[in-house]
C-alpha cells in the first residue's frame, strides 16, 4: 500500500500537523488521519537526530513502523530547519520497499528453506505430532471434589 503524510506548520498555532493518506487507487490518496503537535517539541528533540522524533510522531491514531518513521522525521527535520519560508513538504512510502529491503539482505547464494517435519537435521520439528513422546502418557485433569454449592 502506498501512502503519503503532509507535514505541515499551522501559521496561526505553529503547531506542526501530520496528515496520513492512503492511496486507494493510482494517485488517487484517501484521508486516513491528522495529528497536530506542538513544534517546539520537535525542535527540541531534532538535536540527538532523527530517531528520537519518532516516539513524538507515534500515537494511538498512528503509528508507523520505525522505517517510515526515520523518513517522517526526516521529513520533519527538513521542514522545521528551512530558511526559505516553506511551510509543508509531502512524505510518499510504498509498503512494497519494506519488502524489497528485506529480499536484498538475503545472501543470492544461499538456499533458503522453510522448515518442515520431513527434515533430517531436526529431532524436534514444531510442526510434527504433539503427543508427549517421553513417557507415552496422556495428560490428566483431576477434578475437583468441593462442591460448588457450599
Amino acid at each position: 500500500m502506498k501512502q503519503k503524510y503532509i507535514l505541515s506548520i499551522l501559521p496561526e498555532t505553529q503547531q506542526l500537523s501530520i496528515r496520513e493518506y492512503a492511496e486507494l487507487e493510482k494517485g488517487e490518496y484517501a484521508f486516513i488521519c491528522e495529528e497536530i503537535h506542538d513544534a517546539e517539541v520537535f525542535r527540541a528533540a531534532m538535536t540527538s537526530g532523527a530517531k528520537s522524533l519518532i516516539p513524538i510522531i507515534r500515537r494511538p491514531n498512528m503509528y508507523p513502523r520505525q522505517d517510515f518513521g526515520e523518513r517522517i522525521a526526516e521529513g520533519i527535520i527538513d521542514l522545521l530547519n528551512d530558511e526559505s519560508g516553506g511551510t509543508s513538504r509531502e512524505i510518499f512510502i510504498n509498503d512494497v520497499d519494506a519488502f524489497n529491503a528485506v529480499d536484498a539482505d538475503l545472501d543470492p547464494r544461499v538456499v533458503y528453506e522453510d522448515d518442515d517435519d520431513k527434515d533430517d537435521d531436526d529431532d524436534d520439528d514444531d510442526d510434527g505430532d504433539l503427543s508427549d513422546d517421553t513417557t507415552g502418557d496422556a495428560i490428566q485433569v483431576e477434578e475437583d471434589d468441593t462442591d460448588e454449592d457450599d
